[in-house]
């Protein structure tokens, strides 16, 4: 997990070092960047909450982040990953 948080730390440098340069900018402030992350399966259930609300609160406290789990509802209980997609942009 100390990856991934130095991962968009990271991003977010590169974010602001590129505003404060504001050179040949052409429209990256809105450029959006994804991430895609392997979690445990058995945390799939508590990272969206009753009736989609954890995925809900992380997208608003985030500034409207993109958040996706990519499963297949019909997965068996065995599979031991879940595909998550994060995606928005840096601002």
């Amino acid at each position: 997990m100390v990856a991934v948080v130095r991962l968009f730390e990271n991003l977010e440098t590169f974010h602001e070092e590129d505003r404060r340069n504001n050179q040949n900018n052409n429209g990256r402030e809105n450029e959006g960047y994804y991430i895609r992350l392997m979690i445990p399966y058995k945390y799939v259930t508590k990272l969206i909450g009753a009736g989609g609300c954890m995925v809900k609160d992380l997208s608003a406290r985030s500034n409207g982040a993109h958040i996706k789990v990519m499963s297949d509802k019909q997965a068996t209980k065995d599979q031991r990953e879940c595909l998550v997609s994060i995606g928005g942009t840096l601002s």
